[in-house]
């Protein structure tokens, strides 16, 4: 089954951005992150993106995979866009098909809009460029600290490993569903809430179906494979940091220190 144009699928490649140790790329999502959420001007958020787009443009990846895994989070962030706008009433339709309006709130929804799109573009960065499994070694190594204050490392990065592993799996789920549901007679694109709403259930309750089923394949397949955890497992790759991990964190440091600066001194 072709993943390649959904979102989370990990897509391999020869890059500066490949070789970066998977820690040092969750450190880095983290820091562009919390850049991001904490952004209260448009020229941060425009130095986020300026550094987000030599980062992707370093992962050798093209960015049209980026724009087809990252389509339902647009058109999702956009639609709710356009109900926020209208229900804060920051735009309204008066007589004789004129509309007003609200500067002011208009671009603060716009600008939340921007911020949720650039997280999500962090996410599918992060996933394009590291495998599940670098993934989960790279959770091991930041949560290591917490072993000794009892927390389970290892089932921590399995669940965030199997999140991650899944949702390509789903979304390919789901599309085959609505083209199955359709072929039925299921309207997609009726304006009628009603007609809608009966859709969304035809699409939601054969999904979860299925979710379920994995789960429970997934689970007999660790047991019969002997998975438990909190065993020692060596690691043929080393977790060494080279100068490329340096320098991506040195980038992200600047950026969310340039923030937190900007941000506050205003």
């Amino acid at each position: 089954m072709d993943y390649r144009n959904t979102l989370g699928q990990y897509i391999p490649a020869e890059s500066p951005v490949h070789s970066l140790q998977p820690h040092t790329k969750l450190l880095l999502t983290a820091g562009l992150a919390t850049a991001v959420f904490l952004a209260k001007d448009p020229l941060e958020l425009a130095l986020a993106a300026v550094i987000l787009l030599f980062f992707t443009a370093f992962s050798r990846v093209p960015f049209a995979q980026y724009v087809r895994g990252l389509r339902p989070m647009i058109i999702l962030v956009a639609l709710a866009v356009v109900i926020q706008l209208f229900a804060s009433q920051a735009v309204n339709f008066g007589t004789g098909g004129t509309f007003s309006f609200e500067g002011e709130r208009s671009r603060h929804i716009l600008f939340i809009g921007v911020k949720l799109l650039e997280l999500c573009w962090i996410a599918q960065w992060l996933t394009v460029t590291t495998s599940p499994v670098r993934i989960t070694r790279g959770l091991e190594i930041l949560l290591e600290p917490g072993k000794k204050l009892g927390i389970p490392v290892q089932e921590t990065a399995m669940m965030a490993t199997v999140a991650l592993r899944f949702l390509p799996v789903i979304m390919s789920e789901a599309q085959d569903i609505i083209k199955a549901q359709a072929s039925r007679g299921a309207d997609f694109e009726s304006f009628r809430l009603r007609a809608r709403l009966a859709s969304l259930v035809s699409v939601l309750v054969p999904l979860v179906s299925r979710c379920w089923r994995r789960a429970e394949d997934l689970a007999l397949s660790l047991e019969i494979r002997g998975y438990r955890a909190g065993g020692y497992r060596s690691h043929l790759p080393k977790s060494e940091m080279g100068f490329n991990d340096y320098v991506f964190l040195t980038v992200g440091f600047f950026l969310l220190l340039f923030v937190l600066i900007y941000g506050h001194g205003k």
